[in-house]
């Protein structure tokens, strides 16, 4: 589940703000607020991961309904100079995550004994481990390729940096 979303720079939220979310959230406020920002955050998210595109127009599952315009519309002030940063926190303490242990071995891969498949050992207590986790995107215009790319990823599990993937300016 995710328990917080941190946006910076994304439409028109300059300054990082973070909002908490609980397995029931309603938003209310004024026009202009930053209601329909921080669902455009979870579109936007969704792309990313789905999709592979940090330029994303139309989105799949908006369809027409939810355009959001591309990174120039996105990012705040229309600014190409400027990062913007989405940051997803979640809970994992009631997540099964064993699904996402599975060992796949080719039987005809190299090395591979077609006769004796071998033992896998995949550590059960993994997902008692695992109570939380961070993933955190910063996406700029690069302009050198003239496009919007993901800059820096980052992992965190359990409060620690796990991993952290840089790009470089020109992809």
């Amino acid at each position: 589940m995710i328990k917080a979303i941190t946006i910076e720079n994304f439409k028109g939220v300059g300054a990082p703000v973070t909002v908490q979310l609980r397995p029931i959230t309603l938003f209310f406020g004024a026009n202009s607020a930053g209601k329909s920002t921080l669902l455009h955050a979870l579109h936007y998210a969704y792309e990313l991961l789905e999709h592979h595109n940090p330029n994303v127009g139309q989105t799949s599952h908006g369809g027409e309904a939810v355009d959001l315009g591309g990174f120039l519309r996105l990012i705040h002030g229309g600014d190409l100079s400027k990062r913007m940063r989405l940051s997803f926190e979640l809970d994992l303490e009631t997540e099964d995550l064993t699904e996402y242990l599975s060992y796949q071995y080719d039987m005809n891969g190299p090395g591979a004994d077609a006769q004796t498949p071998p033992e896998i050992f995949v550590d059960e207590s993994l997902d008692s481990r695992v109570l939380s986790a961070q993933a955190e995107f910063e996406i700029v215009w690069s302009a050198i390729l003239g496009e919007a790319l993901v800059r820096q990823y980052t992992l965190h599990i359990n409060g620690t940096k796990l991993a952290s993937i840089q790009m470089t300016d020109d992809g």
